[in-house]
């Protein structure tokens, strides 16, 4: 009972805050972005180190791993970020080869959005996956891990 009562009390006031888990990441790894489809899958993107990785998937059963086999570089992704009052937007793109990935979170005033979207290059089919609620997101880990988007407005440093 006495077990029962400090669970209580440690881990149902997050999920009441709507703390979310660590996603996709391992123990060791902090959370860059990290949310649920309404499929219940995971898009994280974790970092350790001076490594970055994306995964998605569910726990104990990752679809995809990007790098693989930790062959991180920081070109592996590009990182962009554009604020101004009330506005911000952050993503973090990769290419796997056959396809393009954009991570994303975006506010403009009490809108907000994120999730992933995919551009298929065989048939240049463009999708997009919304996080299900509110995704963690904690872009300051990636910064200076990756490379800046070379893109106009860029904030990234």
């Amino acid at each position: 009972m006495k077990n029962l009562l400090i669970l209580l009390v440690t881990v149902v006031p997050g999920l009441a805050l709507g703390m979310d888990s660590k996603g996709l990441c391992a123990p060791k790894e902090r959370v860059v972005f990290s949310c649920s489809t309404n499929a219940g899958k995971q898009i994280s993107v974790c970092s350790k180190r001076e490594s970055v990785q994306y995964r998605f998937g569910r726990p104990g059963k990752v679809e995809l791993e990007y790098p693989r086999n930790g062959d991180f570089t920081p070109s592996s992704f590009d990182y962009f970020h554009y604020f101004r009052p009330d506005e911000n937007r952050t993503s973090l793109h990769f290419d796997t080869g056959d396809a393009e990935y954009t991570i994303f979170s975006e506010s403009e005033g009490a809108k907000r959005s994120a999730g992933i979207t995919v551009k298929v290059k065989a048939n240049g089919r463009l999708q997009s996956l919304r996080c299900a609620g509110a995704a963690q997101a904690n872009w300051y880990e990636i910064e200076g891990k990756v490379e800046c988007a070379d893109e106009p407005m860029n904030t990234c440093q």
